[in-house]
């Protein structure tokens, strides 16, 4: 593209020069007819003109010829410098459109990993579930031996017979006035029955202390421990009636029954109960668990029984 326009400006001084010459010999040859007859050596001169004036004209349709020739060869070299961009911009585009491809693919396995890590987490999250529907369904099972005979009119109904060291029936009129309480509407007359029930019967409290941990993991064993300051009717997830010999008839504190108090505080794993989910206002103690007390550490010898209501 740079050396068309310097040919075509060659090609215009030696036009314009073959002009300039054919006007100058035409202009001699006219003074030579004049002159003819005056001398002879002017008719070879003459002769020299037409010939001059034959070699413009051929040089200036050479002239004409190449300048057609470079034009058109200039517009083949405009047709092929076209052609080459075409090429280098479609395979830019070729190599844009792998990048791409490339990047969706990336894209795509993390997301595949994501999900296969989610897959992964809901499998364990359902293997956890069956193991608490398989315990849920012992402890149904155990409940219904264990109430065969409940009539929930009565207060205390079970006969428990014990060959410990310890006599359960000990705490039959504390457990009797504890399920009373359940039927006392709510006001400061049951927050009183409340506390001279414990102040006269002097039960302890004792909570499970490592509640956060089991909400995570309900298969982690429960640690029970005394609170570090008994007030009466406060704190605490049990309550606990003593039977002697460091062993106490247990009960849940005054409270209602649900997911939380289940797991976390350990009563789906102190008591049989026909807990399904969901809160239960009311709470009939059909039998009480036994615990045993060694350094302010409680440990379950054997399971309670309670009916719940909504």
């Amino acid at each position: 593209m740079k050396i068309r326009p310097r040919l075509i400006s060659i090609w215009t001084i030696c036009f314009c020069f073959g002009i300039e010459v054919a006007a100058f010999a035409a202009t001699n040859r006219a003074q030579s007819e004049v002159s003819k007859e005056i001398s002879k050596t002017h008719n070879i001169w003459g002769s020299y003109i037409d010939y001059a004036v034959i070699l413009a004209m051929l040089f200036g349709i050479i002239s004409i010829i190449l300048s057609c020739y470079i034009c058109q060869r200039g517009g083949k070299n405009t047709d092929q410098v076209k052609h080459t961009n075409h090429q280098e911009a479609a395979q830019e585009s070729y190599q844009l459109n792998i990048s791409t491809e490339c990047s969706d693919n990336t894209r795509l396995k993390t997301h595949i990993r994501t999900l296969e890590e989610q897959i992964n987490s809901l499998k364990a999250e359902l293997n956890t579930l069956r193991g608490e529907i398989k315990r849920g369904e012992n402890v149904h099972r155990a409940f219904e031996k264990e109430t065969a005979n409940f009539n929930s009119e009565s207060a205390y109904p079970l006969k428990l017979q014990s060959k410990e060291p310890y006599d359960v029936s000990l705490a039959d009129n504390f457990i009797r006035e504890y399920n009373a309480l359940y039927d006392m509407p709510e006001g400061p007359d049951k927050e009183l029955k409340k506390m001279e029930l414990e102040n006269d019967s002097s039960v302890k409290r004792f909570r499970c202390s490592n509640g956060v941990s089991r909400t995570s993991n309900p298969d982690i064993a429960p640690i029970y421990v005394s609170l570090g300051s008994e007030i009466s009717g406060q704190g605490g997830d049990y309550i606990a009636y003593s039977l002697g010999y460091n062993y106490y008839a247990v009960l849940p504190v005054y409270t209602t029954y649900e997911n939380t108090r289940h797991i976390k505080c350990a009563f789906g794993e102190v008591f049989n109960s026909n807990y399904d989910f969901g809160v239960y206002k009311k709470i009939k103690v059909a039998k009480p668990a036994i615990f045993y007390i060694s350094d302010d550490m409680w440990n379950l010898k054997g399971k309670g029984t309670l009916v719940l209501s909504k």
